[in-house]
């Protein structure tokens, strides 16, 4: 229980986290709609 209050995450992972949000929201966007065929 200690270690949990004492941890911190690495600045990195400060950094890529919204960039890590953002390509999954747009892989899951492109999954669930079928392609165009033009």
């Amino acid at each position: 229980m200690d270690a949990m209050m004492k941890a911190k995450q690495p600045a990195w992972v400060a950094v890529a986290n919204p960039f890590v949000g953002i390509v999954g929201v747009l892989l899951g966007a492109r999954l669930r709609r079928p392609p165009t065929i033009v």
